[in-house]
Formats: structure tokens, C-alpha cells, sequence
């Protein structure tokens, strides 16, 4: 896992949420910017978001390694978001984990390797990610999400 801890050297979570600040902002500042080609933004605020990570941050990261760190946040989340949904699997909100017998786990890491990561723990700067993902994933009028629980009558 090499890789793993050369990212956090790289990165680490003060840096990962001065990103997801960095692109909360842009989105709420350009609006919907999300570019249909590839769902990421367009290049003019690539160039703005690593103009702001180096000014914030003091290093120059270059918008190649933000666009690859963006991938892997958003691919993060979508696997956080599925793992949540799955039928018996539990939250709990205290300890903002995703709870479940020992053989569900095994079973569902078995499926979705890369959900192992979130055993233990839960989705870091989830709020944040979820500014940004959100949007990306639902999947038709009535999607919610997993933290607005099931629709009520008066939301039907």
C-alpha cells in the first residue's frame, strides 16, 4: 500500500479538506460546472482551484494531480454511498461509521475490496464531499440522499 501512504504524505487531511473547500467554493461561485464529458470542471477552474491550493496550501500540486486526486475523492464517495445504502449494514451516527456483523462485512469486502477502507471508519470531510458528489450521483427525480432517510408522504 505504497501508494496509499504516498498520498497521505502528499496530501494529508488538512490538505484533502482545503481541496474540497477550494472546490465547494468554485462550484458555489461558477455554479453548475460540472463539464458533461468527463461530470469534473472545466479547465479555466482547474487553473483557479490549483492557483488557490498553492496559495493556501504553499506547494504547487498542478492540475493533473488535483484532477487525479478529485477521481479518487469522488470514487471514495460513491463507494462510502453504496456501502451506506446496502441493505444490512447500519450507521452509526456518533461514531459516523457504517456498523455490521463480522459476516456481512466479509461477505460485502469480498464484492467491494476498496470498502474495506471504511471498516473502521467513516468517510472523512463527508459534508464537504457531499456538496460536491452529490448532484453526480443521483440517479432520477425522486433521489435522495442516504442522509435524508426515506421520503414522507409529503415529500412523494
Amino acid at each position: 500500500m505504497a501508494n496509499d501512504n504516498d498520498d497521505f504524505k502528499m496530501w494529508g487531511s488538512e490538505n484533502v479538506k482545503i481541496f474540497l473547500e477550494i472546490l465547494v467554493d468554485e462550484i458555489k461561485k461558477e455554479g453548475p460546472c460540472m463539464s458533461k464529458k468527463d461530470r469534473s470542471f472545466y479547465p479555466k477552474q482547474w487553473q483557479t482551484i490549483d492557483e488557490e491550493m498553492t496559495k493556501k496550501v504553499g506547494k504547487k500540486f498542478g492540475v493533473k494531480k488535483l484532477k487525479g486526486k478529485f477521481a479518487l475523492l469522488k470514487a471514495n464517495y460513491k463507494e462510502f454511498v453504496a456501502l451506506k445504502n446496502h441493505m444490512g449494514l447500519g450507521w452509526d451516527p456518533i461514531t459516523q461509521t457504517v456498523t455490521a456483523p463480522d459476516d456481512v462485512w466479509e461477505n460485502y469486502v469480498q464484492a467491494h475490496p476498496n470498502a474495506k477502507q471504511f471498516q473502521t471508519k467513516g468517510l472523512e470531510h463527508d459534508e464537504l464531499m457531499l456538496e460536491i458528489f452529490a448532484k453526480s450521483f443521483a440517479t432520477g427525480a425522486f433521489a435522495r440522499s442516504s442522509r435524508h432517510g426515506a421520503p414522507t408522504s409529503d415529500d412523494e
